[in-house]
């Protein structure tokens, strides 16, 4: 019984298990932002000269897009008074369903001053009314 005891007096408790370490979480990432929806663009629109824009007197480019049947468009440039300073007609380098690229030369007359939008638009095939009209503010020397 001596050596029992012994035994059990010599022999060492078993060691404790050690503590698991807490799990590593990771912080859950940022969701990406979405970007905003942005209305759909029109028919037809002027990419320049931008808004605000000061033009001299002479020719100028305006520029833009249409989606538009036969990609066909008018762009003129009107004075604050209503007049019409200039006009042309213009075909975007592709027809709806597909979207063009279409430019043309203005031209700013002598003399004009002031605000003046310039304008883009479609014809009604039915009664030639204006459609899908668009415009920018620019101000004449």
């Amino acid at each position: 019984m001596l050596a029992l005891l012994l035994t059990l007096a010599c022999t060492r408790p078993p060691a404790p298990e050690p503590t698991p370490a807490p799990p590593v979480t990771e912080p859950a990432p940022e969701p990406t932002p979405e970007p905003t929806p942005q209305p759909p663009a029109g028919p037809v629109a002027i990419a320049a000269p931008a808004e605000g824009a000061r033009l001299a007197a002479g020719p100028f480019t305006i520029s833009g897009t249409a989606k538009v049947w036969e990609g066909q468009l008018t762009v003129r440039l009107v004075d604050a008074a209503g007049e019409v300073l200039d006009t042309q007609a213009v075909t975007a380098d592709a027809a709806a369903p597909g979207q063009g690229s279409w430019s043309a030369t203005l031209t700013v007359p002598e003399g004009a001053t002031g605000a003046a939008t310039i304008e883009a638009f479609t014809r009604s095939a039915k009664d030639g009314s204006e459609e899908n009209k668009v415009a920018v503010a620019v101000t004449l020397p």
